[in-house]
């Protein structure tokens, strides 16, 4: 994730709810690699309350202390925002890096802290666990943690149990832990639990479970990506005779999803899969990443050496993204290395030969690199035995069903009903150029999975930004002048839409869904009704029948 700045996919080295979770904070919550964002000033909590969602906090918290008393375990109980409330046995709150969260109003927020039990039960509502290095910030590395989210007997989120205890202890233990406060808890207190624990913390290499019959309602049809397939199996043939591969396409298309496909299905998914982000490294230091380098070759070197990519990767694949922002000078080293499949480390002397089959790719033209002297020509031709193209998602011929296969995966990530796009945002997405391509369509679906309340998602759904890019490729003259989804009765819209007028259509169309319902079109498109009034006198939308 360092090099790449990009979360992996579930591989069989990390847990998919892992994975999912980090790919959420770098994407939806804009962390940085291994850290977390500072918290604002620690929330002012009133006086603990004796009673929360029918539960007797004070008689809860004498009779779990006991239970953790020597287990060097600290138990928690936050509010549906993940905001501790109060805590028992907290034996952890003297480790500075928890100083600030084992304390009332610690904020365990996913967005604020990374992945952690407590944050990620109150955000998906359904039981976490992770150890160690599972959490996205560096400060939980030293601990385990674990979350489980409790309803009021009126399905309303009550608050989220929490354990936190040294990564030592697993999150095993934890759970079972949890498993028999839940038990306490379930014959005393009237709130609904969520299903078991055990689930929550899968073997890394056991098969998924058989999927259960979804209440969201039927699933759309089976899609079949049919031109990746034919992808891989082409790369798969050319990997069995140990033909480089140069993969080309513009940014977002899948290309790292590609090679772990080929990865997977060819000879050599018994070996490692080794991806290193050529401009992610400083040129200085890509050298000693490649080839890896002898104890105390120069200031700052472990004394103990560093294999490089190229030998962690041996009987396995190389995959070099971003080739075209190789520094020139280390073009010839590469060209050797590819030519005899040796090299020599920095500061060493005996070549290693390794078996690596080298996969490239990149989103500019490298023969106009080449054509600019910024590229060697003999290392292009090297590197492009075979080329393969992944085709931009607007050039695609299956957008529309991979659209709606995506949609109906983030529905099933986020736990909601199937949603289904509605005419005319299916109009606005065959027109959008996504410069993007699919990274930036998965960014769309997901926001609009988080937006929508109905079953079908309009034009008031889509964030700003998307139709603010979509007004200004069609006035750049990429692609037709867009047909308003909805009339406007008061004007016009110009040639070219700009972004009040895409505001305007949302709020309209917001009104018509509500029947002119003021503070549900708020509520839909999540702004006040203060601003709401604001915006509909500024676009002439106040007619008395509409006000209520």
């Amino acid at each position: 994730m360092r090099q790449t700045g990009l979360a992996p996919e579930a591989a069989d080295w990390v847990r998919p709810e892992v994975a999912l979770a980090w790919r959420r904070c770098l994407e939806d919550h804009a962390l940085p690699v291994g850290g977390d964002r500072a918290a604002g000033p620690r929330r002012v909590l009133p006086s603990a309350a004796k009673d929360l969602g029918g539960v007797d906090v004070a008689a809860l918290l004498e009779r779990i202390g006991p239970l953790l008393q020597g287990t060097q375990l600290s138990f928690l109980v936050a509010g549906p925002d993940a905001t501790v409330l109060c805590l028992a046995e907290n034996c952890l709150g003297a480790c500075p890096a928890l100083r600030d969260l084992m304390c009332r109003g610690g904020d365990w927020r996913e967005e604020v802290l990374g992945n952690n039990g407590l944050g990620t039960a109150a955000l998906l509502g359904e039981p976490a666990a992770f150890t160690g290095c599972e959490h996205f910030s560096e400060r939980l590395h030293a601990f385990s943690t674990v979350g489980y989210p409790l309803e009021s007997s009126a399905g309303r989120p009550w608050g989220v149990l929490g354990l936190v205890g040294e990564r030592s202890v697993g999150a095993p233990i934890l759970l079972s832990v949890m498993g028999l406060i839940v038990r306490l808890l379930n014959a005393e207190a009237p709130l609904r639990f969520p299903d078991s624990l055990g689930a929550v913390l899968r073997s890394r290499r056991s098969e998924p479970p058989a999927p259960e019959p979804s209440p969201v309602g039927p699933r759309p049809s089976a899609y079949r990506d049919v031109l990746t397939e034919n992808l891989v199996r082409q790369a798969v043939r050319l990997q069995a005779r140990n033909i480089p591969i140069l993969i080309t396409g513009e940014s977002g298309v899948g290309k790292e999803h590609l090679v772990r496909l080929v990865h997977a299905a060819g000879c050599r998914s018994n070996g490692p899969l080794v991806a290193i982000n050529c401009a992610s490294i400083p040129r200085d230091l890509i050298e000693s990443e490649l080839f890896g380098y002898e104890g105390g070759s120069f200031t700052g070197a472990r004394s103990h050496g560093k294999p490089g990519s190229f030998l962690l990767a041996d009987k396995g694949m190389l995959f070099l993204d971003e080739i075209g922002d190789m520094s020139f000078d280390l073009q010839a080293t590469l060209l050797r290395v590819l030519e005899n499949s040796e090299f020599v480390p920095v500061g060493g002397a005996k070549p290693i030969r390794v078996d690596v089959h080298v996969v490239a790719a990149t989103n500019v033209r490298l023969l106009d690199a080449v054509e600019q002297g910024r590229f060697r020509r003999d290392l292009y031709y090297r590197l492009n035995g075979a080329q393969l193209r992944i085709p931009p998602l607007r050039e695609r011929p299956d957008q529309r069903e991979l659209i709606e296969f995506l949609l109906a995966k983030e529905c099933e990530l986020a736990g909601v009903p199937l949603k289904r796009l509605s005419r005319e945002v299916s109009e606005l997405f065959a027109r959008h150029p996504w410069p993007g391509n699919i990274r930036e369509l998965r960014n769309v679906l997901r926001t609009l999975v988080s937006f929508s309340v109905d079953e079908v998602v309009t034009v008031a759904d889509l964030p700003a930004d998307f139709l603010d890019e979509l007004t200004s490729a069609e006035g750049h003259g990429k692609g037709p002048a867009p047909t308003p989804p909805i009339a406007r009765p008061a004007s016009a819209l110009s040639a070219v839409p700009s972004l009040e007028d895409w505001e305007c259509l949302a709020i309209e169309s917001a009104l018509q869904q509500s029947g002119g319902n003021v503070a549900e079109t708020a509520r839909t498109l999540g702004i006040s009704r203060s601003t709401l009034y604001c915006k509909l006198r500024r676009y002439n939308l106040m007619p008395e029948r509409r006000c209520r």
